[in-house]
């Protein structure tokens, strides 16, 4: 691979620069990198155009030890989503496929909608604990979907999920579709917590 296309070999559907017309590095490549950004590590590529190419990266992990060497059981994350269920829509497959692997990680079922008429049907039929929604998707963007799931009284928690700048997101938020706001790129820690506290609000409002 030559040095020009490593800088964009992360991209979705970058092409590869091989000599076959539609050759690309499809959607494998970006999964890793974003799996990797979470784990707090990067990929590193080495490559020689006509020889080959070398990924390599590296993680880190804390293990306990017990007596004589021996593991103790696992630590339990303070994050627990057991028995929750949150349903994401986003068009981007990427962004389903982490957000879809960081949640199930903490105990979510989690349901994927690939559009906002997608959305709109699981929302009314599965009937989530918490959505995730995004904001720019083609034909029916986040603002459009979350306008329908609400008139179909459906109260739950929905928190947008944006790279647009807070301040222009709460100002198109005049009728409060949205409980809160994940702007892109966050942090997973943040990411989390934010999630809990309005499945706990949920949790509370549903029991006065």
């Amino acid at each position: 691979i030559t040095e020009k296309r490593l800088a964009h070999i992360f991209t979705e559907f970058s092409e590869s620069g091989s000599d076959y017309e539609h050759q690309g590095t499809g959607l494998g490549l970006p999964i890793v990198k974003q799996l990797l950004d979470q784990m707090d590590s990067e990929i590193i590529l080495n490559s020689t155009r006509g020889k080959g190419t070398e990924a390599s990266f590296l993680l880190w992990f804390d293990l306990p030890q017990g007596i004589n060497g021996q593991v103790e059981e696992k630590t339990v994350s303070k994050f627990s989503f057991q028995h929750k269920n949150i349903l994401v829509v986003d068009d981007n497959k990427i962004n389903l496929l982490v957000t879809k692997k960081t949640l199930e990680k903490h105990g979510a079922h989690v349901t994927v909608a690939n559009s906002g008429m997608e959305g709109i049907e699981l929302a009314q039929k599965r009937r989530p604990d918490l959505i995730l929604m995004d904001i720019n998707m083609p034909g029916m963007n986040g603002y459009e979907t979350t306008e329908k799931i609400r008139s179909n009284g459906i109260t739950i928690p929905i928190l947008a999920l944006t790279a647009v700048e807070r301040e222009k997101i709460m100002i198109k938020n005049t009728n409060n579709l949205f409980n809160d706001f994940i702007i892109k790129p966050y942090k997973n820690e943040e990411f989390l917590q934010l999630i809990s506290n309005h499945l706990q609000r949920s949790r509370i409002r549903s029991t006065v």
